[in-house]
């Protein structure tokens, strides 16, 4: 997050109102970084209210009621929708971005597991690592950056992958996302496949159809 950025610095702004005293430790911890900022206003502190963080899976799709070949023949009651899976993290947040040693071995943590990550996905032969530049360099560039640390206190899945529809309706679905041809439809139509063994284990496992999401 840029304090560059007139809406982030707003953003810190409000969030001092609300600070109290950090937890030490069971966090899980992520980074955001942006370009420039001044430390003359720097404060550590942690959010008072609960906060929620989204994750989306990287596919997600329409869905054309085309693929509904069980219902749309019968009856033609069948309207688009999206297939979407997601999960929401609650948890209480603590930002950092004071001037000093717990920011600064907190933030060179977040970079560097960054860093590897990044560096393993791109396959490169001999990754760069954080410590080939230098550490004057790598301190003033961390200077730029706000940490977030949150410690998760709940999480609730939510999936919307054609698992309120019936075997011939789901598997045209399946068909549908194949067709296509494409790395993203192949990895759609597993979670849709997916979902509905889920569906079929839960219902054998307690009798009970689960009640469908909403559209």
């Amino acid at each position: 997050m840029a304090r560059a950025n007139p809406q982030a610095k707003a953003v810190i702004d409000h969030l001092k109102a609300c600070g109290v005293q950090a937890a030490s430790s069971g966090f899980l911890s992520s980074w955001l970084g942006s370009s420039s900022s001044s430390s003359a206003d720097s404060e550590s502190f942690e959010l008072a209210e609960e906060v929620l963080v989204l994750f989306n899976a990287p596919e997600h799709s329409y869905i054309t009621p085309k693929w509904y070949t069980e219902t749309k023949p019968q009856t033609g009651k069948v309207v688009p929708t999206w297939n979407y899976a997601a999960v929401q993290v609650y948890g209480r947040a603590r930002i950092y971005h004071e001037n000093d040693d717990a920011t600064s071995s907190f933030l060179q943590k977040q970079v560097q597991d960054l860093s590897r990550l990044q560096e393993e996905l791109a396959g490169h032969e001999k990754p760069w690592e954080v410590s080939d530049a230098p550490t004057s360099y790598v301190d003033a560039r961390k200077k730029a950056i706000i940490g977030i640390e949150i410690e998760i206190t709940r999480c609730e899945g939510r999936f919307k992958l054609s698992q309120e529809k019936g075997d011939g309706d789901r598997k045209g679905v399946v068909q549908g996302f194949k067709a296509l041809g494409t790395d993203k439809g192949e990895k759609l139509a597993g979670m849709v496949q997916g979902r509905g063994k889920q569906r079929g284990l839960n219902t054998k496992s307690t009798g009970v159809e689960p009640a469908a999401p909403a559209a």
